[in-house]
């Protein structure tokens, strides 16, 4: 953008992750709302709304 230099921009963001580790006005937590929808052959899913959907996949398998 013009106008715009990266090492002015570089020091606000600096001062204002200075401001928020100092005094925070409240936690940045977020969890998204999903859906895992699977078989009931499949086994393993854990969904976790702070890891995702698919943080134990490796864990997953299917029942014949």
């Amino acid at each position: 953008m013009p106008g715009c230099d990266s090492e002015r921009r570089a020091g606000i963001y600096r001062e204002i992750t200075s401001i928020l580790a100092e005094d925070r006005p409240y936690d940045f937590l977020f969890a998204p709302d999903n859906l895992l929808a699977a078989n009931r052959r499949v086994v393993g899913p854990d969904p976790s709304p702070f890891a995702g959907l698919y943080w134990n996949v490796v864990d997953w398998y299917v029942t014949q």
